[in-house]
């Protein structure tokens, strides 16, 4: 593995690495489980996890994902999302089961961290061909791209073979973003204002309707708004910056018809 080739490798270890190979070989290009693999046989090199504790499953299923996010956090932005029963199978005996696991960790502490090493350079070669992939949009513009050349980026490379749907995905958005400006697309948003009434039944939650808005910047346009303060006479939105203000434990707790500062607070409910 890695500076190891395979033509001179043991058998066993010949058997591990095809192993390992075909599993991540299935793998689209964000590589997490590929990459909790890796920090589990990190922490067992060094000696945070025993190699015994290998063989328990549980020791290990969620601090590694803990690990892995982690990891993916910082490479790529992103964590997984998947759900827990896929995450899961990453140990069932058709990918990477303890006994494998084990196997990989033994070579891994014997060669120095070769596994690890093998894992972060195959994802470092998913991501070089992604890279490619951007400096083309970026260097054709849009008069000389090809669409045609750009998926067959994907069929031809079989590191990302398997995330095609992505490119799919990132052409309806585009074609479909692309229409929406041509046509001059507006979405607008109206409200019965003599239904205002109903909003009376939710009085006692400000937070639905806009009081703390102002962390968002989209001040709604309730009654309490438009009626202004009884005490000061200020309008709504002259207060929206002081709604969001709370002390240790505090929760501004707003009566319908007057602003936080002629307010009253109260302890979190």
């Amino acid at each position: 593995m890695g500076a190891h080739s395979i033509g001179i490798l043991p058998d066993s270890m010949r058997e591990a690495k095809e192993r390992l190979d075909k599993f991540i070989n299935k793998q689209r290009v964000a590589m997490y489980k590929p990459i909790q693999i890796a920090e589990i046989l990190y922490r067992v090199r060094q000696n945070e996890l025993s190699m015994d504790a290998l063989d328990d499953i549980e020791q290990y299923r969620n601090p590694s994902k803990r690990w892995r996010d982690a990891i993916t956090q910082l490479l790529i932005g992103q964590v997984s999302t998947s759900s827990q029963k896929f995450q899961d199978n990453l140990f069932e005996e058709n990918a990477i089961p303890p006994s494998f696991l084990k196997e990989l960790a033994q070579i891994n502490n014997q060669f120095n961290g070769v596994v690890e090493r093998y894992i972060y350079q195959r994802f470092w070669r998913k991501q070089q061909i992604i890279l490619s992939m951007w400096r083309y949009i970026e260097m054709t513009g849009a008069e000389r791209f090809d669409l045609n050349e750009f998926l067959s980026m994907f069929q031809s490379e079989p590191g990302i073979r398997r995330s095609i749907d992505k490119a799919y995905e990132i052409i309806v958005y585009a074609l479909f973003n692309a229409l929406l400006q041509e046509l001059r697309v507006r979405i607008k948003i109206e409200a019965d204002t003599e239904q205002q009434s109903l909003l009376e039944e939710f009085e006692d939650y400000p937070f639905a309707f806009g009081y703390r808005c102002c962390k968002s910047r989209s001040h709604l346009g309730c009654s309490s708004f438009s009626n202004g303060c009884s005490q000061c006479g200020r309008s709504w939105a002259g207060h929206v910056g002081e709604f969001w203000t709370g002390g240790a434990g505090k929760t501004p707790l707003l009566d319908r018809r007057t602003c936080r500062r002629h307010g009253r607070w109260a302890t979190d409910r």
